[in-house]
């Protein structure tokens, strides 16, 4: 009994310290102890452990319902029935950059099922049921089976979270079915014809762009501090737009990352200088022997000689003569042609025959040591086929030249007819009787003689030899890539693997007890510009940055796979910047911990790592004033580049003169454009005048209101500029273009055609946008964090 007693006592002093340490490693990774109120809204607030089991818990039913899918069309298939889903699927929740942005569309979707609570929807157990049995359409299961497939992909989440969840997630589908009963699926004859106009109505304007940016030093007076206070607390919990159309000056998450790279150019460089000149010249004979198209190239074949007539439809052919229209005799079968090239008949389908051409004056532009042997001769392949005293032939030569040649003969003997009837019924079409080719791959008329030579209608291809110096280097280069990509990736293991020795140091090193952590014992940090050096690798540091700022550098700007966890595995459903990557992995990713990124475009290898990281935070007045000052003077700065504008719009009205006349250094034509153009996912977007950086409903409301030499004002959409624009061409009216929509589309089709649909579905978003920020602001939504 003291034998137990005495070792329940070593146990409880043993591992005091022990259970002390991970209780404070639970309060300082965000236990109990550390779970701030981030966002405040009207009927109460939401913690961060809240908000993080809301996104478990929606992934989680997604994973569950992608999964019944599965199980669903599994069954169909086995009882060869078609599956067919008849309801619809909770929608995922945005990929976005910044963590903020997928905190609100959650919160959103819980305020939504709590403003369906208070207007009256139940969401019962049974109408669950229905929804589950709805998305296995034809297939059959029952709730022990619900069970089952959730445990396939969610091991520690049970079925009673997964139902809780979808009633939240049903709610807040009905109120978005509420919101969008205003919002038709198809717009009305009368909208169609407003759209169909701006998708097709097309103008040109000329422009005279007014920077911002300039005006800002010409702002000369000050905000009060009343003033200023009163920005600071509209915009203290939103972010700063695009444009500073309103105030925003909370801090966004930054991180600093330091990373090794492996730049393949540098190992490839390294790989090729060690290469001798003897084993670039082996590599070289053996490519030689192989005829591989490195060595190899095909030698320009230039255009035949002598054969200059263009007999083309577009010049009328001359009548012939009486006597080239005479009777074919059954003599004439045969006719010796001498020139360089082989002839067919040419088949009398015209009713005009081309004039014939003097045959002997043709023959004397050929070159004499192309004139083929005597004897060449062409054979019918058909009965009648072209036969007569005037024969006419084709000459295939170069592209669209082709000549008509008559070659008088004697009759033949009728020993020699027989011989060459008979050949020419014996042979096939494209072959000869001598197993000589066809000319062209015609087939209505072949060679007889053996000793024809090969037709010059398609130039044989003539390949030489590139010299060595010519192609060494790529030589080198490919002998030498293979091993410098395997250099370079066994140097990014080494740097990973030093990365990895110094992280668990650390990580021991704040996992001791507090009387043992001191900044003596902390482990040094590395030469990091050592390790670089002896690997062969590049040491860089971006500095505390942005997410936009990141995308910039090399590290942050490589295209990477973006991944979704189905049922049966990763699948890729599209490509980030991994300057996204890194931004979205900030909760998940600590400090110190290396990760590998290879850039499939430049062959390039990073071992990368957060040095640093600052989490979004609230300032204070004091600190964001320098950023209420400088938003306060852009505000300004829009006025005046508006005034600035305004007075070149108006003296090229007061004049009756272009702005391309007034302004020639600044003034651009737009070229044409129309208000919408299609744009990705059947959704239109703005048109495209050249020369405006990112024009928006005012610029194209504007210039789409003027009359033909009539001007205004607009800025872009991100308010950096303001134009002056003048539109120089007329356009059709509304009622015009209306008139061919109703015609040619409406009543003749019976259909809204696409670019209208494009168009009313971009202000069905807006609208639905729209609507989901008055419901934000009604519910006085607040970001404490």
């Amino acid at each position: 009994m003291l034998i137990i007693f005495g070792v329940v006592l070593m146990a409880i002093f043993g591992l005091g310290p022990v259970f002390d340490q991970m209780t404070q490693g639970f309060q300082s990774t965000g236990g109990l102890a550390d779970d701030p109120v981030i966002i405040k809204y009207r009927d109460g607030d939401i913690t961060r452990s809240k908000l993080d089991e809301l996104q478990r818990n929606h992934y989680a039913t997604r994973r569950f319902l992608g999964a019944l899918v599965e199980q669903a069309a599994k069954q169909c298939e086995a009882k060869d029935v078609q599956y067919s889903p008849l309801a619809a699927m909770v929608q995922p929740l945005s990929r976005a950059d910044n963590q903020d942005v997928i905190d609100e569309q959650m919160l959103v979707r819980k305020l939504l099922a709590d403003r369906a609570e208070d207007e009256g929807v139940v969401v019962s157990d049974g109408m669950i049921d229905d929804y589950l049995s709805l998305m296995a359409g034809q297939a059959e299961f029952a709730p022990r089976d619900w069970k089952q497939i959730n445990k396939l992909v969610n091991q520690r989440i049970p079925m009673t979270v997964i139902r809780k969840h979808l009633g939240l997630e049903l709610k807040t589908m009905q109120m978005q079915q509420y919101a969008s009963v205003g919002i038709p699926l198809n717009p009305i004859p009368t909208e169609a014809v407003e759209l169909y106009a701006r998708a097709n109505n097309r103008i040109e304007c000329e422009v005279v762009p007014v920077s911002v940016e300039e005006y800002v030093s010409k702002v000369t007076e000050q905000p009060g501090d009343a003033e200023l206070r009163a920005l600071y607390e509209e915009g203290k919990y939103e972010y700063a737009d695009v444009g500073m159309q309103t105030p925003g000056f909370k801090v966004p998450r930054k991180v600093n990352v330091q990373y090794f790279v492996g730049e393949m150019g540098t190992f490839l460089d390294n790989e090729m200088a060690k290469l001798t000149d003897a084993q670039v010249a082996a590599e070289y004979e053996k490519l030689v022997a192989a005829e591989d198209p490195m060595v190899v190239e095909i030698v320009p074949q230039a255009e035949p000689e002598g054969f200059d007539l263009d007999l083309s439809d577009d010049e009328p052919a001359k009548e012939e003569s009486s006597e080239a229209k005479t009777e074919p005799s059954d003599a004439d079968a045969n006719v010796d042609v001498k020139a360089d090239v082989p002839v067919l008949s040419m088949p009398e389908a015209e009713t005009t025959e081309p004039a014939v051409p003097d045959p002997e004056k043709l023959l004397k532009d050929v070159p004499a040591e192309t004139k083929p042997a005597d004897g060449l001769k062409v054979t019918p392949a058909e009965e009648g086929a072209g036969s007569g005293s005037d024969q006419s032939v084709l000459v295939r030569g170069t592209k669209s030249q082709f000549a008509s040649f008559v070659q008088e003969e004697e009759p033949a003997s009728e020993e020699s007819s027989a011989t060459e009837t008979t050949a020419a019924e014996t042979t096939t079409p494209g072959t000869t009787q001598e197993g000589g080719s066809d000319v062209g791959g015609i087939g209505d008329m072949q060679l007889s003689d053996e000793t024809a030579g090969p037709s010059t209608g398609e130039a044989t291809k003539k390949t030489q030899i590139k010299p060595l110096a010519d192609v060494a280097d790529d030589i080198r280069r490919r002998l030498a890539i293979a091993t410098a990509f395997s250099k370079k990736n066994e140097a990014i293991k080494r740097a990973m693997i030093s990365m990895q020795t110094y992280q668990n140091q650390v990580l021991r090193w704040e996992t001791s007890r507090e009387s043992e952590k001191t900044e003596s014992s902390k482990p040094e940090m590395p030469d990091f510009d050592a390790i670089a050096k002896d690997n062969g690798l590049v040491f860089r540091e971006s500095g505390m940055m942005l997410n936009s700022e990141l995308a910039e550098t090399d590290i942050g700007r490589v295209f990477i796979d973006v991944e979704t966890i189905t049922p049966q595995g990763p699948v890729r459903t599209g490509i980030q910047l991994s300057a996204n990557k890194i931004f979205l992995d900030f909760d998940r990713v600590e400090v110190l911990i290396p990760q590998v990124l290879d850039d499939n475009l430049t062959r390039n290898s990073y071992v990368y790592w957060l040095a640093e990281k600052e989490d979004v935070r609230i300032p204070e007045f004091d600190e964001a004033k320098p950023e209420i000052i400088k938003y306060w003077k852009h505000q300004q700065a829009v006025e005046l580049a508006r005034k600035a504008a305004e007075q070149i719009a108006a003296k090229a009205k007061s004049e009756g003169k272009k702005l391309t006349e007034l302004y020639p250094d600044t003034a651009a034509p737009t070229g044409e454009f129309t208000w919408f153009r299609p744009g990705r996912n059947a959704t239109a977007t703005y048109g495209m005048p050249f020369g405006i950086d990112n024009p928006g409903e005012e610029f194209m409301s504007t210039a789409f209101s003027l009359e033909e030499n009539g001007t205004g004002v607009a800025a872009n959409q991100a308010r950096s500029k303001v134009y002056a624009i003048q539109r120089t061409t007329p356009a059709a009216s509304v009622s015009e273009l209306g008139q061919e929509y109703l015609e040619q589309q409406f009543f003749r089709f019976k259909r809204v055609p696409t670019d209208v649909m494009g168009a009313a579905q971009y202000y069905a978003q807006e609208l639905e946008y729209d609507w989901r920020d008055e419901f934000v602001k009604s519910m006085e939504l607040k970001r404490m964090k």
